[in-house]
């Protein structure tokens, strides 16, 4: 349903009144109520069931008026007075009519149909006879039910599918089951399950999460939960993958604490961490990691101590819960105990966080070399989503630097190995960012195109938040610095809400570059400060000297002294990081100073540095900008 909006796609769906979709709110939901049938159609349609019995056809009107126009119970009512005769006494609900008739079962056909309501609303013939009890009768009772009419057989191949008459019999003979032999029925079908399944698990892991998880096998129920959150992960059912999470963790709240739960306490914790990421809800998923920090302390499976110090330092750079050197150590804590164990993939997880948050504080050589150690493992074992990972972090610092020709290497690589395994996100996430590195270079009509590309698949919040940045950036380029604004701002409020200080920091930089180029300096003045307070607190360096560089421009007018400090550290810090890009603007910067000085030949000089740091970048925007302050200069 979230991914439904802007698709090609109309979708009916039927539900009775008491129940209400939680997606009732949204603009692309249209609600139709289905009238029940008159008091002719009703007579109409129970005359045949009744039959020419005159005892029978008596009962008419008193079926119709209980029935009050609900189709299926005047069937069920006129089957009871078929089966009853002229003396039935009209049950006041369709529950009790069904219950009713199902009274009149034998033993053996209610069992059948009571463990087939555990089963499903569908269910194969071999699946039935493995539950307990007579398996002999088993088609005997089958014959009884679809006699009776509740249920159908239908053919899947050579294989004979009973299905349920109505949505309706089968969860009446559910709840009449009482709950002792409810969870064994639900514990006698995930074994059966797991029997049929034998070799080929994946094909029914949902069906096996789904009964262990209402049976009392506390240890199936636990694992096959986590096994259908993974699988739900991998295809970016990010609320389902949360659901089983959870219901692993309250199952684990009410086992005893052994170390095998330990270690299932562990994994349904990290193992969430793709999931939080993908929802943006990394704050939360801090406290979490921290929930579990004793146990992977004792633990003595180092695989789980890497991964919990990967993701905990990964997690913490994107939240500014601490500085990035905090960050950085439990990246490389996760290193070395991988080292320590041979454990060449993790090795190349701590590595790949390692890279991003070097880049977080500004390191960006050694976030390099961690980024290409890692990527070539992940390529050489082929572990896509992980080299995806890598290379967008390794196009980040190819951006920072103005390094085009390698940054959009990786972004095609990243493009292609989500094209090659067709996975959505990665497909989002490759076009954003190969569009958004078209921008930085200077081609804001190819950025454009590859926003537009990531917009048709219906990217998720967080990457929608992404794009709409992306997009105010080329926005700005065009000259359209109002539209831009209007775009992002939208996203730095997403950013606020989910207190991703990071994401939040970069976003503003570019909301705030809109706000002056949108004549709005205050504005642009305010937010930057804001990000200047945050980028130093937090070690965010590279940051720090974007944010120095925009506040020189809001000041060339006001305070141009104080302007020229800010430049001048600025173009320090991007020295300092190798920002070599941004280093050219900052002497823009500056040669503007000095013209508005007066000192045309000082202006010429700094301009000169920026051209040529401009041209042998490969920068396509920035040069003529440059001569055409030269030709303010003549």
């Amino acid at each position: 349903m979230d991914g439904l909006a802007g698709v090609p796609l109309l979708l009916f769906l039927t539900y009775r009144p008491g129940y209400r979709p939680p997606w009732t709110d949204r603009a692309n939901f249209t609600q139709i109520a289905l009238h029940g049938l008159s008091s002719d159609e009703s007579a109409t349609m129970v005359g045949p069931l009744l039959g020419a019995e005159a005892s029978l056809a008596s009962l008419r009107p008193a079926i119709v008026a209980k029935a009050d126009g609900n189709p299926f119970f005047l069937e069920e009512l006129a089957r009871v007075a078929a089966e009853q005769g002229s003396a039935v006494r009209m049950p006041d609900t369709v529950e009790e009519v069904l219950l009713a008739r199902m009274d009149r079962l034998s033993a053996g056909a209610r069992g059948v149909l009571q463990h087939a309501a555990v089963l499903g609303a569908e269910i194969p013939l071999r699946l039935l006879r493995a539950i307990p009890g007579d398996r002999e009768g088993v088609e005997q009772s089958l014959a009884e039910l679809t006699r009776l009419e509740f249920l159908y057989e239908r053919f899947d191949g050579d294989e004979p599918v009973y299905v349920f008459a109505h949505g309706l019999t089968q969860e009446v003979a559910y709840r009449s089951l009482a709950e002792p032999r409810r969870r064994a029925a639900h514990a006698a079908a995930g074994f059966a399950l797991e029997e049929l399944y034998a070799g080929r698990p994946d094909d029914a892991i949902e069906l096996l999460a789904y009964h262990f998880g209402r049976s009392g096998a506390d240890e199936q129920a636990v694992d096959y939960a986590l096994l259908a959150a993974g699988k739900a992960q991998r295809r970016w059912a990010n609320t389902e993958a949360v659901a089983h999470f959870e219901a692993a963790l309250r199952r684990l709240d009410a086992m005893k604490d052994t170390e095998g739960n330990r270690l299932r306490r562990i994994d349904a914790v990290v193992n969430q961490a793709e999931v939080k990421f993908a929802l943006g809800q990394h704050r939360e998923h801090i406290h979490a990691l921290e929930s579990i920090r004793e146990l992977v302390k004792t633990t003595g499976d180092p695989r789980r101590r890497a991964a919990w110090h990967y993701w905990t330092g990964f997690v913490h750079s994107l939240t500014g819960s601490s500085r990035p050197e905090v960050a950085i150590a439990y990246c490389q804590e996760a290193a070395a105990i991988a080292d320590a164990g041979g454990f060449e993939e993790i090795t190349a997880y701590a590595e790949c966080c390692l890279g991003h948050v070097y880049q977080v504080s500004g390191n960006l050589r050694d976030a390099l070399r961690a980024g290409e150690r890692a990527i070539e493992i992940f390529e050489r074992r082929g572990n896509i989503w992980w080299a995806c990972r890598t290379l967008w972090g390794l196009n980040t610092v190819a951006l920072y630097s103005g390094d085009w020709a390698r940054a959009l290497d990786y972004c095609h690589r990243a493009l292609q190995h989500g094209q090659a395994v067709d996975d959505l996100r990665l497909k989002v996430v490759g076009w954003w960012r190969l569009g958004s590195t078209h921008v930085y270079r200077g081609d804001p009509a190819e950025g454009f195109r590859c926003f537009d590309e990531a917009l048709a698949l219906a990217p998720k919040e967080l990457d929608a938040a992404m794009i709409k940045i992306a997009r105010g950036n080329a926005l700005i380029k065009t000259g359209n610095a109002a539209a831009a604004v209007a775009e992002m701002a939208e996203a730095v409020a997403w950013f606020e809400r989910w207190e991703l200080r990071y994401d939040r920091s970069s976003a503003a930089l570019r909301l705030a570059e809109g706000y002056l180029r949108n004549a709005e300096p205050s504005k642009a003045r305010r937010l930057l400060e804001s990000v200047l307070a945050v980028s130093r607190e937090l070690g965010y360096r590279y940051f720090e000297g974007r944010a120095e560089l925009l506040l020189a421009e809001c000041l060339l007018v006001d305070d141009p002294d104080e302007a020229a400090a800010r430049a001048v550290s600025a173009t320090g810090i991007f020295t300092e990081v190798g920002a070599r890009n941004d280093v050219g603007r900052a002497l823009v910067v500056q040669a503007e100073l000095r013209r508005r000085a007066g000192d045309s030949q000082g202006a010429r000089k700094l301009s000169d540095g920026a051209l040529q740091i401009f041209e042998e970048l490969g920068t396509l925007d920035e040069p003529p900008r440059v001569r055409a302050a030269f030709e303010r200069l003549a």
